[in-house]
């Protein structure tokens, strides 16, 4: 409802009627040939077309901020999704490397009881 009624505001602001006969005359009365004041009068209401062709209604916004969090959140749970692989991948590293040194260590264990026994000297 917020969004509407500034809509309209602005809209209303930009489409107000234009009445070029008031500034040509303003022109004139200011020292303007009538032609010179066509022109001026001509210009600014093509700046103002122009300005006003350039704007982005309320409606076009929220659609584009809709699609930008909409993309957001796809990309967050993507984030999520690969973070959540990265951590099973870490831990799997972890548990193969904890197994390997473990491993390693029986190994090393073998070679040396035998040179420590009692029996061997």
């Amino acid at each position: 409802m917020k969004c509407q009624k500034r809509k309209k505001q602005m809209s209303d602001h930009y489409l107000q009627a234009f009445d070029t006969y008031k500034y040509i005359k303003e022109l004139k009365g200011g020292g303007f040939y009538e032609s010179q004041a066509e022109v001026i009068v001509k210009s600014l209401l093509e700046s103002r077309e122009y300005n006003i062709s350039k704007l982005a209604t309320w409606e076009q916004i929220s659609l584009m901020e809709l699609t930008v969090n909409n993309k957001i959140d796809r990309l967050e749970r993507a984030l999520k999704n690969s973070e959540g692989k990265l951590d099973s991948k870490i831990l799997q590293v972890e548990q193969n490397l904890k197994a390997e040194i473990t491993g390693s260590q029986l190994n090393m264990l073998k070679w040396m009881i035998p040179f420590s026994s009692p029996s061997s000297a």
